[in-house]
């Protein structure tokens, strides 16, 4: 499509081709002539490598082709694991590049846990908009809000004062670290350690802790006991403290978080439970119900419940965020 919009023919690059046949060839994929397209490139574009798939990204310039007039073009893969790493380290420098940026302008980030868009947006919107000469913009994801400014740095100063005064705690970055990321470094600070017993969320707060580098340094061991039978087995959780509250209850949370604790013999033990939907729920405890406990080793363990009414996957992202959101603020209190 490019090509044709260009008025440009497209050709194949024998570096782009080697490179593609050797990637299939050590990944034990058999080639076949449709991948080869993947090595077509326009003349005078700048090939954008691509170190987490096959699909190089290219770039043109302005007006590449005289005869027709056009801005600058980047084509880049669609995955966000090939995508995002590929706009950040060669489309990010060509776009300093081409465009000027006042060089008294700033921009600054803040994540959030724990509150909604609109709440964010209630606490702060009006006083940041205040200012002047402030960009203010919100981006929504599961159990976190990304709030960006953009300003001179006197406006900055001041919106970071506002931001800051009036969010507090619930500020876990304000240099895009994920959640995950601030918790194992704030473990290992602390020279602490982590298990954790998973119900509802299937091993996902042990599937975001791992996928951090240096994880090993403060996690022990990530408990699934999906079954009543597991949680008793496993973490010696009381059948009858089972049959008198139901597995989704505080009480099993607690003695959820208790079991991994002591199990695993680490600082904290950190459990979920709950019922993802879309049946199982009752008037008493409707779908998106979960519990989630914190236990540890010299202090009595905290327990949570929350509602998440939304869809399985959804649901997980959001009891695992809030797990982990729990742990940081202990944390954060040593």
């Amino acid at each position: 499509m490019v090509a044709e919009s260009l008025g440009l023919e497209l050709h194949q690059d024998p570096q782009l081709l080697a490179w593609l046949q050797q990637r299939l060839q050590v990944r034990g994929i058999k080639w076949t002539s449709g991948i080869a397209r993947q090595a077509d490139v326009l003349p005078g574009a700048r090939v954008l490598p691509n170190e987490n798939g096959s699909a190089s990204g290219f770039y043109l310039k302005a007006n590449i082709n005289p005869r027709i007039p056009s801005p600058h073009v980047f084509v880049l893969p669609g995955p966000p694991r090939e995508l995002q790493p590929m706009f950040r380290k060669s489309a990010m420098p060509i776009l300093k590049s081409i465009i000027e940026v006042p060089s008294q302008v700033e921009r600054r980030s803040y994540s959030i846990a724990g509150m909604g868009e609109s709440l964010v947006e209630k606490a702060i919107g009006e006083k940041v908009l205040a200012l002047p000469g402030i960009e203010l913009g919100y981006c929504a994801r599961p159990g976190e809000v990304e709030v960006r400014v953009i300003g001179d740095p006197n406006a900055i100063q001041a919106a970071d004062a506002i931001i800051r005064g009036e969010l507090g705690l619930s500020i876990f970055s304000d240099s895009d670290e994920a959640l995950e990321e601030v918790v194992v470094r704030l473990l290992k600070q602390r020279k602490q350690t982590l298990a954790t017993a998973e119900s509802c969320t299937g091993g996902l707060i042990a599937n975001q802790i791992t996928n951090v580098s240096g994880a090993s340094e403060v996690f022990l061991a990530g408990y699934i006991t999906y079954a009543n039978s597991a949680k008793n087995d496993v973490l010696n959780v009381d059948s009858k403290l089972i049959e008198k509250n139901g597995a989704v209850s505080e009480a099993v949370a607690r003695a959820m978080g208790e079991g991994a604790q002591t199990r695993a013999a680490s600082t904290y033990g950190l459990a979920t439970t709950g019922i993802a939907g879309p049946t199982g729920g009752s008037d008493e405890k409707p779908v998106g119900t979960v519990y989630i406990a914190l236990a540890s080793e010299d202090s009595e363990t905290v327990a949570r419940k929350f509602l998440f009414p939304t869809d399985r996957q959804t649901f997980k992202q959001l009891a695992a965020q809030a797990a982990l959101d729990l742990l940081r603020r202990r944390l954060l209190k040593n």
